[in-house]
């Protein structure tokens, strides 16, 4: 019989450390991807971040990375080096993304132009596909009336032919 040992204090450390590095591995790469999503939100939105009123801040990344408020302010050296990746990061997005309530609204306006000028295009073509139906309609009924008039023709002369010897004409 072989007996279990008891973890010792050297084991339930290493295992803590463990577990530590595993949710730093978790929680650097939540951010990046909460980093990800964001960008493409905003590549989306065509330059406009799309919540918390067009503002990208270190505090919404963490809120969308799911993370505290304080997540950032550890001083462990990797929570250091992301703390300045991100920083970084927000330097870059927030010198290409559109803010400020003229220019978003400037923007929004220019879009619903845009969309505006479509729909009116898609309801024109829709008035013409209509009047080309009416008019393909009645050249419908119209055909469909010279059929039976030319089928009643047919058949008049056909019992006028009825019991005659019919002969075929060669070229």
């Amino acid at each position: 019989m072989s007996r279990a040992r008891k973890p010792g204090r050297a084991d339930i450390a290493k295992d803590g450390r463990r577990e530590t590095v595993r949710r730093q591995v978790e929680s650097v790469a939540a951010v990046r991807r909460a980093m990800r999503e964001i960008e493409r939100d905003i590549a989306k939105n065509d330059g406009i971040y799309p919540e918390n009123k067009g503002r990208l801040t270190l505090q919404e990344l963490l809120r969308r990375a799911k993370k505290s408020a304080a997540y950032l302010e550890k001083k462990s050296p990797a929570i250091v080096a992301l703390k300045q990746e991100v920083r970084e990061w927000l330097g870059t997005v927030n010198g290409k993304a559109i803010t400020g309530a003229k220019n978003i609204r400037r923007k929004v306006t220019a879009r619903v132009e845009v969309v505006t000028d479509e729909v009116k295009a898609i309801r024109q073509r829709w008035t013409e596909a209509e009047l080309e139906y009416v008019h393909t309609s009645r050249l419908l009924d119209k055909a469909n009336e010279d059929l039976d008039r030319l089928k009643k023709e047919n058949a008049v002369l056909l019992t006028q032919i009825a019991g005659r010897k019919v002969s075929t004409l060669r070229k």
